[in-house]
Order: structure tokens, then sequence, then C-alpha cells
């Protein structure tokens, strides 16, 4: 059923979901949906629940975060919850850089398809209780893809997903469980007193020298290792990474580096994270593709102006946002340009009077040398 569907016989359907609360109520399997990852890496497997799921799942979030009833609220944290997001975790972490001078971050391997279902309910019965989420918690905590012939065991096992372990990803209440599995090693660290800044996987902790930062990085694999999670060993170019006060610190898509215009630090998106960007946006022009999920030119216009639109908001307070909006803007008109070759012709374009061209998108200057210096002082 799409939500659209759901909606139109709203109160019905949900007055059909209250009364199976007060029997049992049973979820689901989730549909898989691939994200590919760039650099030949494994796709990531995002898994949908229904929507009737979706509603129960999300009631439940809200619950839980407006109850307060998981230990999962810290000076650490940061994400998904409903107070702080990435702009506050990007605050903490550029204020962070300001009084350290060496910082250790890394990422948890495989973090959502390796946490210990068990360790994950034995967290959840401890904070509830006998509380009467606790079995729905407990059959969403352990619901499994539905296999067909192109998802089969053996293809998700390939990517990394294992029948009973794991928490699957896509899901309203996999972040809140995700923080929970994680509240007793962020309390562990500041305990420790630890400078840590933790969104989901990603970790970074702060010191004030080169030993104690790794000694810092040692305790946050110790502590992880203790719940069942590891890091990737420190190495150059890999994951995990020790940085010095006038290195680039890679955080949450952001590259943050001291300015030596500024005289303090910035928080900026990379070039090899724009480039990305744009090529996700070029991709969107495929007319074939867009002819197979019965989408109009119309319709591809407008999925190529919103995820120009969605990166830009995303990124809308990096130090050179400006020059990212002028980028995207070069390759929506790029992807535009494609398109209309695709139905037209190649020489399409150039038949085009400039006062068309405007009217129908392809507008904007290229990037001047002292706009990119400007960008990345």
């Amino acid at each position: 059923m799409r939500a659209s569907t759901f909606a139109a016989n709203l109160n019905s359907n949900i007055g059909f979901l209250s009364s199976q609360f007060k029997s049992e109520y049973s979820f689901s399997s989730l549909r898989p949906f691939l994200v590919p990852k760039s650099g030949g890496k494994k796709d990531r497997v995002i898994c949908i629940p229904t929507v009737k799921d979706r509603l129960v799942q999300r009631t439940i979030a809200n619950y839980l975060h407006k109850a307060r009833k998981f230990p999962i609220y810290n000076s650490s944290s940061f994400g998904f919850l409903p107070s702080t997001g990435t702009k506050d975790a990007l605050r903490e972490v550029m204020r962070a850089r300001r009084n350290y001078d060496f910082v250790f971050e890394t990422d948890i391997t495989s973090f959502f398809d390796s946490i210990d279902r068990s360790y994950l309910q034995r967290r959840i019965e401890r904070s509830l209780g006998r509380h009467s989420t606790v079995p729905l918690l407990v059959k969403i905590a352990n619901s499994e893809i539905k296999h067909d012939r192109k998802h089969n065991r053996t293809f998700l096992e390939s990517l990394g997903i294992y029948a009973g372990k794991g928490i699957r990803q896509g899901m309203p209440l996999s972040p809140t469980f995700a923080n929970l599995v994680l509240s007793e090693f962020d309390a562990a660290i500041e305990k420790k007193n630890i400078k840590m800044v933790r969104y989901a996987d990603d970790v970074v902790v702060f010191a004030d020298c080169k030993g104690a930062a790794l000694e810092a990085g040692e305790f946050v694999k110790e502590q992880l290792s203790s719940i069942g999670h590891s890091i990737p060993d420190l190495e150059q170019g890999g994951k995990t990474q020790l940085v010095t006060k006038f290195e680039p610190l890679q955080f949450l898509g952001r590259e943050i580096v001291f300015s030596e215009r500024q005289g303090d630090f910035i928080q900026r998106v990379s070039k090899s994270k724009i480039e990305k960007m744009k090529e996700k946006i070029i991709e969107l022009s495929d007319v074939d593709q867009a002819i197979k999920e019965n989408l109009s030119f119309p319709d591809l216009a407008q999925r190529i102006a919103r995820k120009a639109a969605s990166f830009l908001h995303s990124y809308s307070d990096a130090y050179n946002a400006s020059h990212l909006e002028n980028e995207l803007r070069n390759a929506r008109n790029l992807a535009q340009t494609k398109m209309i070759e695709s139905v037209f012709g190649k020489d399409a374009i150039s038949k085009i009077a400039p006062k068309h061209r405007a009217f129908i998108g392809l507008v904007g200057e290229d990037l001047q040398m002292g706009d990119l210096e400007f960008a990345y002082p």
C-alpha cells in the first residue's frame, strides 16, 4: 500500500491499526532498496517497512523521545535526536578544534549490520522494564528482509547482512536503537573525561597531545570491542586517522580546517565531495531510465532540481556554500542539456536562442578562479 492510498482512507486505517494493537500487532518483512556507494564499495541496503509499520514505528519513536525513556541523551551524542543534529555536531567539533591540538577520528565498522540483538534487547528491557512497548520493540529489532529471487540470502550475505544479526537501516526506530546500543559506550567515554563528538557511527575524540590522542583512541577501541564492535586500524589514508590541529578533519561530509585568511577554523565542502554531488545530479539525466520509471520530461527536470536543492540545503551553512551553489547550478544545467540532447539530438542546444535557453533554465556563468580561491582559502 502506498502512503497516498493509506492517507485517502486515513481514519479507517488508523482505527484498524488501533484494533490490531488491542490484540497483537505483527510487523511485515522489510522491502530492500539498494543505494550504490562510490569507489566500488558494496551497495548500502536500505530496508523499507510497510506504510502501517512505518506509522507504528514513528509513533513509538516519538513517544520514547518525548518521554525520554531511553538513556541516550548526553553531551557527546548528536545524531538522530530531536534536539540536536548535524549543525550542532559541527559547531561542537569546531569549538573543540580550537581548544585541542590533536583529533582521533574513526567510524565503527559495519555498525548497524553488526549490532548484537541480544545486547540491544537487554538494553531495551533494562531501560523500560515491563513497559507495554517492550514486546513491540523486540519484534522491530528482529525485523528481516523479505527474500525474493534477486534479494536472496546469499546475495544479502555478500553485502554483509546476516539473518539474526544487526539492525536494518531504513526503519524509523533504527537510529534510536543505534543510540541505545552506544549509550553505555558514551557514558564510559564521558566518565574517562575524554572529549568526544559522536554522530551515529562517526566518532571523533580530542586531546592536547599525540600520546593522549592515541590513548583515547585505544580506549574507544576497547569500549566498542566490549559490546561487539570494532574500528579500522590507524593507517595512512584509512578511515581511522590521527589529525593535528592544522590538518583537515573530515566529519559528516565536511572538511574542518584552519583558514589562514580567516584566522580561525572553517567547515567547508571538499572539492571531492562537490564532484560526487555533481555526478549524482548528472546521473539523473538518463532519459531511458526515466521512461522505464514512467516519468515525464518535466518530472525528470523536477527530480534533478530537487536533488540539487537538497544538496544545497544540507550544506547551506558551509563556508563555501556560494561556490557549491554555482557548481550545483552548472551540474543541473549539464543534466538538463543531456536530457534535451537525448530527446532532440546532439546539436539541439546550439539551435536554441539565448532567450529560450534562459526560459528553459539553462543559465549560469562558469566559476571564476577568484571564486575558487575564496572557496578554498
